[in-house]
């Protein structure tokens, strides 16, 4: 998951169901797997948590993690979907309104060697990640939990949710009105940067 409404909805459940504050504006365990054990085992008034799709991969993701009411554990990959041109677009527009001219500098001086950096970054764009986890999944013979993989239009976080709450019959996850990026600043980066990035990704894009 890379949605930052559902990593923000994801912070306020863990907090308003198992009383877990996060000091970051990730949610606990979203990046450590051992904090995701910890909380799976203690926290029995939630069905959500959030977390990184490298925990799939995780070598210290134990091979079996129970909780005292023996709730299934499932995971759901969701992959929001955008066009590359308007994700490149937003992605660098997030760092103008992060960092201001002085990420745009920043970026620019990465793109000469066709790296990456922060929102702006080819490696997190879904369809690159999405690939790379498919991959993972079809070289593991054996499966300790469920994994099942949606790719969804970024834009409709909460119907795409609901659908999901249905299919699984578990809780709606609330607070999805609750975003990070609700408020930027007007204005972006240079043309001559994004088009450095599509000079240094497309061809790469087409080969996932």
């Amino acid at each position: 998951m890379a949605s930052t409404t559902l990593r923000r909805a994801c912070w306020e459940n863990l907090w308003r169901t198992c009383n877990v504050v996060s000091p970051k504006r990730d949610p606990m365990g979203y990046s450590d797997a051992k904090d995701l054990v910890a909380l799976i085992e203690k926290c029995e008034d939630t069905t959500h948590f959030c977390v990184k799709g490298w925990h799939y991969h995780a070598q210290n993701f134990p091979p079996n993690v129970t909780t005292s009411q023996s709730h299934p554990i499932a995971f759901i990959h969701m992959f929001p979907f955008r066009k590359f041109d308007d994700w490149a677009a937003s992605a660098i527009k997030q760092i103008f309104a992060a960092h201001s001219e002085t990420g745009c500098n920043n970026i620019a001086k990465r793109l000469e060697t066709c790296e990456g950096w922060l929102e702006l970054d080819f490696v997190k764009y879904s369809k690159r990640n999405l690939a790379r986890m498919l991959k993972i999944k079809n070289s593991r013979r054996r499966q300790s939990y469920e994994h099942h993989f949606f790719l969804y239009d970024f834009s409709l976080v909460q119907p795409t949710l609901d659908r999901l709450s249905r299919s699984y019959q578990v809780p709606m996850l609330q607070f999805l009105d609750m975003q990070y990026k609700r408020m930027r600043q007007n204005g972006t980066c240079t043309s001559q940067t994004i088009e450095k990035f599509h000079e240094c990704f497309d061809d790469e894009l087409l080969q996932v």
